[in-house]
């Protein structure tokens, strides 16, 4: 019953039929685990008999245990400094506002496109195919082997030996994440149940290799890959590890949002990472910053475009990736993060930012690094081995592995942009290789933000107070219509979804949050 609730919830979340405010696919899963940990006796036998009807029992503790989450988050929300508090003393009533750190943006809307165009180019995909919905994007990169192909050729050999320690090859791993988008195909459409047992799980491996010949997953494999994937209810809570199935009573429980909470393959390596730390470390943790290699090999090259990677600057540092306009004679210094956030809760942001990516440290870094070429001490040889004049302006760039976040805005350190792996290269390939068309373009998306609807939050206190929840729907292009954007940053507005222009005299003036000042206010005083 905890299972099909999830599932429900999970179905909901983040379509129209959403009822919940601020709530994320990783909370809902938190939620199931310690349900199914906290309050299933593990002495009683379990009965996997579909139920004739929804248990209110059931039901209550569930929803008590979203609230739990969403008061967590919401604390955290604000000890991040995510949100704030605000009292208007004469209507006597509250919100929960939205700051600039880790609003939705222009800039993260595009990471869907972004990584459509990424696994077409690292696929060979031939140019003028559909366009594809962000399903089929992820489905694609959940069963090709593409999907890690950062972490496979950062270094091969130390993969090689990830691979030999685990027991699980690239192969495996995608064609198993491929499977997992089967499994919800193959529930759908038979409407079976979420607790699988070997047999099923083998007769369905059986019909999607069947399907798919080219996948390594089959009937042979599959429950050696559903063990090493699964935990049970209690290991996930005392690890903090989504997972797509929990053994629990003899069987395998599915939890529907997996391969939701992430990209499948990312979400399987996390856990095949977490049960093999010393491998892990031993071989591809401790060679990681090739990955910067791997990076600039997909790059599109312009005859103005110089690009390094992995240098050494003298009297200490380095700069992971550094690209040199010609033309422009404007050089941007990039620090490179193969990390991503596994737990993909406001919770535990902090060990995404502090422990993985340290921002401060990259910030530090690249600090150091424009210093160094402003002062002289590095020249343009330094870097790209030819010899060319010193720039004229140094801009600076944080970039991680998947996660659509930026690290950056609405800190002291907002001038260095932060961006994914796959909407730089788009952005880099829109500009054609124009340094200062990226950059400009850069800050300006992360400075348009998703607008945000008010909806009621029970808070327990004696005045009404609603909470700012982001929608994935941008401002209109009428209130941007005066401020001087590049050419490049109105036609990518121009594919994203936005309010119609007469929004303001209309009922939506009520519902919704707009931030259009806080882009004026960034964005006004450009120069053209």
């Amino acid at each position: 019953m905890f299972a099909k609730l999830a599932a429900h919830h999970s179905d909901k979340l983040g379509t129209a039929e959403d009822e919940f405010y601020d709530f994320n696919i990783a909370m809902n899963f938190r939620a199931l685990a310690t349900c199914l940990h906290e309050f299933i006796d593990p002495d009683v036998e379990p009965s996997f008999e579909e139920p004739l009807r929804p248990d209110q029992a059931v039901q209550h503790v569930f929803a008590l245990q979203l609230m739990n989450e969403t008061n967590l988050h919401q604390a955290a929300c604000m000890r991040a400094g995510l949100r704030r508090s605000w009292y208007d003393v004469e209507r006597d009533y509250g919100e929960l506002r939205l700051t600039k750190r880790r609003r939705r943006s222009a800039l993260t809307l595009i990471d869907v496109p972004a990584q459509a165009d990424l696994l077409q180019t690292i696929m060979g995909l031939k140019d003028g195919q559909a366009e594809q919905s962000e399903d089929a994007v992820y489905f694609a990169f959940a069963s090709a082997k593409e999907h890690l192909k950062f972490v496979c050729e950062a270094n091969p050999r130390s993969w090689a030996n990830f691979e030999k320690a685990t027991g699980v090859s690239a192969e495996l791993l995608t064609g198993f994440s491929g499977f997992l988008v089967f499994l919800d195909f193959a529930a759908r459409e038979v409407g079976h149940s979420l607790a699988y047992t070997d047999e099923l799980l083998k007769k369905l491996a059986e019909i999607y290799k069947y399907a798919f010949p080219d996948s390594a997953v089959d009937a042979d494999n599959v429950m050696a890959l559903v063990q090493q994937f699964s935990l049970t209810a209690e290991q996930s809570c005392k690890l903090l590890l989504p997972v797509p199935f929990f053994r629990f009573g003899g069987r395998y429980l599915r939890y529907v949002g997996f391969k939701k909470i992430m990209a499948p393959a990312m979400g399987l390596l996390t856990i095949l990472v977490r049960m093999h730390d010393n491998a892990w470390n031993n071989t591809v943790g401790s060679t990681l910053a090739r990955a910067a290699d791997v990076l600039a090999a997909v790059l599109p090259s312009f005859d103005r475009l110089k690009v390094a990677v992995r240098r050494n600057l003298k009297g200490g540092g380095d700069v992971d990736l550094a690209l040199y306009d010609v033309e422009s004679r404007h050089l941007l210094l990039c620090e490179v993060k193969t990390v991503y956030d596994k737990h993909r809760t406001v919770l535990h942001m902090h060990r995404f930012e502090e422990a993985k990516v340290n921002v401060a440290r990259a910030v530090g870094q690249l600090r150091d690094a424009t210093s160094a070429v402003n002062s002289g001490a590095v020249d343009m040889h330094a870097l790209f081995q030819k010899k060319l004049p010193q720039p004229l302006k140094v801009s600076t760039g944080l970039l991680t592995w998947f996660d659509p976040v930026d690290l950056t805005i609405g800190t002291p350190d907002e001038d260095i942009l932060s961006l994914n792996f796959a909407t730089f290269r788009l952005l880099l390939d829109q500009s054609k290789g124009d340094v200062d068309l990226l950059c400009r373009t850069t800050w300006e998306l992360r400075n348009i933000w998703c607008v945000s609807e008010l909806q009621r939050i029970d808070l327990q206190t004696e005045f009404p107070t609603n909470i700012e929840v982001q929608i994935p729907v941008l401002d209109s292009a009428a209130d941007f219509k005066s401020l001087s954007l590049t050419p490049l940053t109105r036609v990518l507005l121009d594919h994203l979804p936005a309010l119609p222009d007469a929004w303001r005299m209309s009922d939506l003036q009520e519902e919704v949050v707009s931030y259009s000042s806080d882009t004026v206010a960034a964005l006004g005083d450009q120069s053209a």
